[in-house]
């Protein structure tokens, strides 16, 4: 039995994550910019950022949406492979050139 959440939590659900990637990719933006970066070059790699934050937030909610993540009998369960996901791209992104 799952109960049903109201339109704020839902909404919340969904806004937070889009300002988080927004976030993301504009401080990646101001980063090259304080780096003395050409234009071209931050653009390309806001194209690229935007793409990959896209793919993962799509791939993401499929999968929430198909109801895989609620299966917590399956052993691992496939919430904690997200979060371990979520964990490894965390440690990933600010160790590679991006995050230098």
């Amino acid at each position: 039995m799952f109960l049903k959440a109201s339109v704020v939590v839902t909404g919340g659900f969904i806004i937070l994550p889009l300002l988080v990637a927004t976030g993301f990719i504009l401080a990646c933006e101001w980063a090259g910019r304080r780096l003395g970066e050409g234009v071209t070059v931050r653009r390309r790699r806001a194209v690229r950022l935007g793409a990959a934050v896209l793919a993962w937030m799509l791939v993401t909610a499929l999968i929430a949406a198909s109801g895989v993540l609620r299966r917590f009998d399956a052993t691992p369960p496939p919430f904690a492979v997200l979060a371990l996901a979520v964990g490894v791209v965390g440690i990933a992104v600010p160790c590679s050139p991006l995050g230098r």
